[in-house]
């Protein structure tokens, strides 16, 4: 974001005017250079900064920490602050504002490019956080109300009702499940393998108790489902008998362990075979309305439904997000300059025909995977997006319309891109290293959106719900009567209700395939992050640099990593020089590798279940012996004693999604350096340190 608008608080005038010169020569824009607290936030109320670099030693009535806490609260202007070494009981006074970084006086210029970097970073990153967070109530609200109406509903419900726990013994009967196979049975304690004899169950013809291979209960306890199971009960409560259809589903711990079953059942004794059909409906209904209910507004893919004479007829968020304007109904030719679709080229106009919902629509044409750049007025950079697209079908098998599901992969291409430019450089392990990265991480998201789409391309419950629509249009004039008196109409209700009992299960299953989504995605912004707050760095002469910064470098890189996990850092160069002369690019990149490399070993900890202590990683520098010395220390997973010597090796990893290449590629500068680089560690769950020792004819240092 170096097109940002930076507003300058600063009551010294050759500060000010030297910050506003390396703000312009970073290519940032200043809107205001302001020196006391008052017109700071005027100059704040009218210009809208992007972030305002305040003297945290400003003088005047309105202190510099005060200028912070009031633009910061009432605009939401990050705040990073301008401070000297000498302001310690300043800096504990801005704690309490929240600021987002210090820069400390005298700074370089690419030193507070970084600082400004990280600063927008993290006000983005929090911004997007609180619009999470209000998407997460809203969508916490929409449960509780579905988990109220499920109650209503099941208390009203016609369907009987049993749950059993692991042994068989009866937990609940509801009083629908009592009207239809009697009066609720005494619980037996011991052998299930008689509760079809017991209550009374037999086959359909009404002639052999169920076995134990078709009886729903067992099934159930052994953690299958079972589905619209025909049966025939007939006991001392019901001598006539009634025939009833059983659904069955295991009741499972969140560990996964079984616990019990539940049975739902209702009486089919009189028209048995329209209700088996409605009930058929039913299940498949259930799973395709929870899936446009809640996958494709959760999803960021874009998704979009028209009919055959391409009348719009659903956009999620998610498309109108990336094209960047509102899909409305619109003439066919006229979407290509409306929308501004271009192919990959970005230059040449897309033919109407070419557009994949167009071939779906016009010729019943499926596209897999086709690229096409979007740019218009609110996308005038542009956007790289990937879609797929499929015709839709009516009964007949005569096209109906057409959908569309596409997703952002700007990103993608501009790494992509800049990989390239990365190879021609010299700098294959780099590459190496951020394409194995990102392309585990996009394989995963992948298999999630491919999840979704396979789920939306095998649809066909529609159909049903179709002909469930016309049954119920043909009663719009007798609805009451129908729905109380005809034996089909009764059906509808506990069609309804079945429906809703079954939201929750679905919104679970799809959301943790979103969410495995989200993390993945994440996981691709943070390499993409990384790197670019080293591309500013990538001159691979050697240059004198302070160590101090150099190892508080990585901690600003993985700040959220490390906030996200509560992790603790420190850093000891008492016995250290304060700048070395290094290759700057590549002992950062280390640093980071190696830093890395601690957080994964905390977060394999804490899965083991046995971090008792809070997450710690520290650096510590030092010269003796000739050698600089360097060490990483974590009290994360450690690793044992034979396997120390392998960590290094390329392609060596414990992680499914890693790529073994960070330690090599550490391992790689070390020793061109003519250094050695250890593992140590004592043993699982003893945490680890990554010493490094660069001869000292390697690293130039000075005391300043």
């Amino acid at each position: 974001m170096t097109d940002a608008k930076i507003m300058i608080v600063e009551d010294n005038v050759s500060d000010a005017a030297h910050l506003e010169k390396c703000l312009k020569n970073l290519g940032y824009t200043v809107c205001a250079t302001v020196s006391c607290g008052h017109q700071a936030i005027e100059k704040a109320a009218d210009t809208h900064p992007d972030l305002a670099l305040v003297n945290l030693c400003l003088e005047g009535k309105i202190t510099g920490s005060e200028v912070a806490d009031q633009i910061g609260s009432r605009f939401g202007v990050p705040v990073l602050y301008l401070t000297d070494e000498a302001e310690g009981d300043l800096l504990q006074q801005a704690q309490a504002t929240n600021a987002f970084g210090y820069v400390l006086r005298p700074f370089e210029e690419r030193q507070l490019h970084l600082n400004i970097l990280t600063v927008l970073s993290m006000h983005e990153r929090e911004s997007r956080h609180k619009e999470t967070e209000v998407r997460l109530k809203q969508t916490i609200n929409k449960l509780e109300d579905v988990t109220h109406l499920m109650e209503a509903v099941f208390n009203s419900m016609n369907e009987g009702v049993a749950a059993v726990d692991e042994n068989g013994v009866l937990m609940f009967y509801n009083s629908s499940a009592e009207r239809i196979a009697g009066e609720h049975p005494e619980p037996i304690e011991t052998n299930i393998c008689k509760w079809a004899e017991r209550y009374g169950i037999f086959t359909p013809d009404g002639e052999l108790f169920d076995s134990m291979d078709d009886n729903p209960l067992i099934i159930a306890l052994k953690g299958e489902t079972t589905d619209e199971v025909e049966a025939f009960v007939r006991n001392e409560f019901k001598p006539e008998g009634v025939h009833i259809r059983v659904s069955s589903r295991p009741l499972l711990r969140e560990t996964g362990v079984l616990k019990g079953a539940i049975l739902v059942f209702r009486d089919i004794t009189t028209e048995k075979k329209v209700t088996a059909e409605l009930d058929k409906t039913m299940g498949e209904l259930r799973y395709q309305s929870e899936l446009m209910e809640t996958s494709f507004k959760s999803i960021s893919d874009g998704i979009v439904v028209a009919d055959a004479e391409g009348k719009f007829l659903y956009a999620n968020p998610g498309a109108e997000h990336i094209v960047g304007l509102d899909i409305t109904d619109g003439i066919l030719n006229e979407w290509v300059e409306k929308y501004g679709i271009y192919y990959p080229d970005r230059g040449t106009p897309m033919k109407t025909e070419d557009l994949p919902l167009i071939r779906a629509i016009n010729h019943g044409e499926s596209t897999d995977e086709q690229d096409l750049f979007i740019r218009n007025r609110n996308r005038p950079d542009g956007v790289f997006i990937r879609m797929s697209g499929w015709p839709l079908l009516d009964n007949t098998g005569g096209i109906r319309g057409g959908v569309i599901i596409f997703r952002d992969v700007t990103r993608r291409v501009l790494a992509e891109e800049a990989l390239e430019r990365a190879f021609a450089q010299g700098r294959m392990e780099i590459v190496d290293t951020i394409l194995h990265n990102i392309g585990n991480a996009i394989n995963s998201v992948t298999t999630g959106i491919e999840t979704v789409r396979r789920n939306l391309a095998n649809d066909r419950a529609g159909h049903r719900l179709s002909a469930l629509a016309e049954a119920i249009k043909a009663h719009r004039n007798d609805w009451i009567d129908y729905i109380e008196n005809d034996p089909q109409g009764q059906k509808v209700m506990p069609f309804i209700i079945a429906l809703a009992e079954n939201f929750a299960r679905q919104n679970e299953e799809q959301m943790k395939t979103v969410s495995r989504v989200r993390d993945r995605a994440n996981r691709i912004a943070d390499i993409i992050r990384t790197q670019k707050a080293l591309d500013s760095s990538n001159n691979m002469d050697r240059k004198d640099i302070n160590l101090q910064d150099a190892l508080s470098s990585p901690f600003r890189v993985l700040r959220e990593s490390l906030n996200k996990r509560g992790i603790h850092t420190r850093i000891d160069c008492k016995n250290a020089p304060q700048e070395i002369r290094i290759q700057e690019s590549q002992f950062h990149q280390m640093l980071i590798n190696l830093v890395k490399n601690s957080i994964e070993a905390i977060d394999d900890l804490a899965v083991a279940q046995k971090l008792d202590e809070t997450p710690c990683i520290g650096i510590k520098a030092s010269i003796r012996d000739g050698f600089f010395h360097l060490q990483v220390i974590d009290n994360g997973i450690g690793i044992k004693n034979k396997d120390t010597r392998m960590i290094f090796s390329p392609g060596y990893t414990t992680k499914e999604s890693g790529t073994g290449l960070g330690l090599h590629s550490a391992a790689n500068f070390v020793i061109a350096s003519g250094g050695k680089i250890q593992a140590l560690s004592e043993g699982i769950g003893k945490g680890m340190t990554m010493r490094v020792m660069l001869p000292l004819s390697s690293v130039t240092t000075s005391d300043g």
